[in-house]
């Protein structure tokens, strides 16, 4: 049983919330699922025909940086592959809801797990992996009133920006980025590809950007 209360598996925060246009920060041969076979993406990347297709995100050197999207793809491709090569009598089974506690029970000399969801059932089982993103972004500061009902104030970039009617600014408008993370990346892509012509301005509290 996999917990995820998104309708699709595979792609989780990471690779679920990303826009079209945002990549991975590493190319396709050190995405490693399986460790025995650590090219097993990028042959999946040039089945699909995403060579051919998607030509920004080959390097000179040959290398492809696939779209987050693409590789919720990918993960959901696995997934669907290992329930139809799953042994007879098993099952994978996707339940939409968000896990919020683990307990252990005594259930003789085999150890077994109860896991609370949030709408008020639980699922029993013998093992539990956690793989538990980080929740959505939040101020680590005091955010008053008005700021928070201004329109032009972006609290979820993946989920908000794209609500920004940045084609109507002026050229001399200017968009605040608090962090100069990967996150940084995400949102200057997002602008350019929309068409905003104004200034970027980050603040760092390391002064540091991204590599290129």
């Amino acid at each position: 049983m996999i917990v995820e209360p998104r309708q699709e598996l595979g792609a989780g925060l990471a690779y679920g919330s990303a826009s079209f246009e945002h990549r991975i920060n590493v190319p396709s041969d050190k995405m490693i699922v399986f460790r025995e076979d650590p090219a097993h993406l990028t042959r999946w990347v040039r089945a699909q025909g995403l060579f051919e297709s998607d030509a920004d995100a080959v390097t000179a050197e040959g290398h492809h940086y696939s779209r987050r999207a693409d590789f919720a793809r990918y993960i959901a491709a696995l997934l669907e592959d290992a329930r139809r090569g799953a042994p007879p009598g098993s099952t994978l089974r996707h339940v939409r809801a968000r896990a919020i506690s683990v307990a252990s029970l005594c259930a003789g000399s085999r150890a077994r797990h109860r896991v609370q969801l949030d709408d008020g059932s639980t699922l029993d089982g013998d093992a539990v992996v956690v793989t538990a993103s980080h929740e959505t972004p939040s101020f680590p500061w005091p955010l008053e009133e008005r700021a928070a009902a201004h329109a032009g104030l972006v609290r979820d970039p993946w989920a908000q920006l794209r609500r920004l009617d940045v084609e109507a600014m002026p050229d001399d408008s200017t968009i605040f980025v608090a962090g100069t993370g990967l996150t940084l990346c995400d949102v200057v892509v997002s602008l350019a590809r929309r068409g905003f012509r104004g200034r970027v301005l980050a603040v760092s509290r390391r002064a540091l950007l991204p590599r290129t």
